[in-house]
């Protein structure tokens, strides 16, 4: 048997020169007359990639480099100090209440009504998407669905509320301490040392005003204004006037102040209007007398309301305007300040049951009035015009009239509008009634 090492392969070098020279000769036989034109392909069968030429980038000038970069610069330092300057009102506030409500839990609930025990409640009012609940130990957020989203503790007195868009501002009557609150977190503590709070409000983007007895003797009360940061805003402090309220317009750009002094031995009532854009300029001042102002607020608009004990005053601070409408002899029971329009709850002399309601527009002029029955016991404006809360029905009144009429159970206390609807609070719950449940 032969050995591996004795064999020898052969390699038939001419024949694969044959086969190609055959291949190529086919080759150059199928390519088209068209095709001859093109550049041939190396008989090393390599193909060498040549670069395209660079393009001629254009050139710029230095000086339109550097004015460029200045641009740039410029803009960032502007949009910066834009944003530090109004960053109380750029924070989405209403944003991160709703990622935080969708991720914590809070959009949970069994609906209305909602079950109330123990604590007694002593305000309401509409903080965003949720309804806070003032009661005597705490501060309660109520979320769409009857779930409670939020409590917050307090250890105040006489505690009350003040609500505008997502906060709700809680102050100590009598006292000096207050917190701002949202249902997700609480932004601002406070304490005015040797100071007593007498009147608070509140503005969407989280700035505070207090009124406040003052603690010097040339004076009789001072206001602070403060940023939700703690930002003192502005201050400003009366020899003469004993501040009874406060309202902060919607754009944020005016503070009205209403409050009362003694003139020649008679009791005199001032509205005065600052503007806050231009501290140094001369705030607007009306005055009248033998008249209680009890509270104050602007309209969209930039009018302002200011509601006493026998009439209402609509003042444009901007303008002209200084309207005085008086209740016709009427008794004031109760008042609620909507967007564009004011209404009033007046009851005739030695009557305990009905009564007129009465709205006032932004102009001044009464849209209409309309007797209502049922023993008054709460008013409050709503997107669309006002809830008036009786002992046996809750009315929905519009621009025009009272549109819906529904009866209710005798213990309501009182109602704010949540969601669209009316939501009553009586002893032991809170109940929420559609605005169209009373038609027809």
């Amino acid at each position: 048997m032969a050995s591996k090492r004795d064999m020898t392969v052969s390699k038939h070098k001419a024949r694969k020169r044959g086969l190609h020279a055959a291949r190529s000769k086919a080759d150059k036989q199928a390519i088209p007359e068209e095709w001859s034109d093109l550049p041939s392909i190396p008989e090393s069968g390599e193909i060498e990639l040549v670069p395209p030429a660079p393009r001629k980038r254009k050139k710029r000038h230095p000086w339109m480099k550097a004015a460029f970069r200045l641009l740039i610069v410029a803009a960032v330092v502007v949009a910066g100090l834009a944003v530090w300057k109004n960053w109380d009102t750029l924070a989405p506030e209403a944003l991160l209440d709703w990622a935080d409500q969708q991720f914590t839990g809070g959009a949970k609930g069994d609906g209305f009504p909602y079950s109330i025990s123990g604590d007694t409640v002593v305000a309401m009012g509409q903080a965003g998407r949720n309804m806070a609940l003032l009661t005597d130990t705490s501060l309660l957020f109520i979320n769409e669905k009857g779930g409670e989203a939020a409590k917050r503790s307090h250890s105040y007195a006489q505690p009350m509320l003040h609500i505008a868009g997502e906060y709700a501002l809680v102050t100590e009557t009598g006292g000096g301490r207050y917190q701002l609150e949202t249902r997700r977190e609480t932004v601002l503590t406070g304490q005015l040392e040797g100071r007593k709070i007498m009147a608070a409000a509140v503005h969407s983007n989280g700035t505070i005003a207090l009124a406040t007895d003052t603690t010097s003797q040339s004076y009789v009360s001072e206001v602070e204004m403060i940023s939700r940061t703690g930002r003192q805003i502005f201050a400003w402090k009366s020899t003469k006037l004993l501040i009874t309220g406060l309202a902060i317009s919607p754009d944020g750009k005016s503070l009205a102040v209403i409050g009362v002094t003694a003139q020649a031995g008679a009791m005199q009532s001032t509205l005065t209007v600052f503007s806050l854009d231009d501290p140094g300029a001369e705030p607007k001042e009306y005055t009248g007398t033998d008249e209680l102002l009890i509270s104050v607020s602007f309209f969209d608009s930039g009018t302002v309301a200011a509601v006493g004990d026998h009439s209402v005053w609509v003042v444009n601070p901007q303008g002209s305007l200084f309207e005085k409408k008086s209740y016709e002899g009427l008794e004031l029971m109760g008042a609620a300040a909507g967007k564009g329009s004011v209404g009033f709850v007046l009851r005739h002399s030695g009557s305990s049951d009905g009564g007129r309601f009465m709205v006032i527009n932004s102009t001044g002029d009464t849209a209409y009035t309309e007797e209502f029955t049922g023993a008054y016991r709460h008013v409050a404006a709503g997107e669309n015009g006002f809830w008036l809360l009786t002992s046996d029905r809750l009315e929905h009144a519009g621009m025009t009239g009272i549109e819906t009429s529904i009866p209710v159970p005798a213990d309501g206390r009182m109602v704010e509008e949540f969601d669209g609807g009316g939501l009553v609070l009586g002893l032991t719950s809170l109940t929420r009634y559609e605005a169209d449940a009373g038609k027809g």
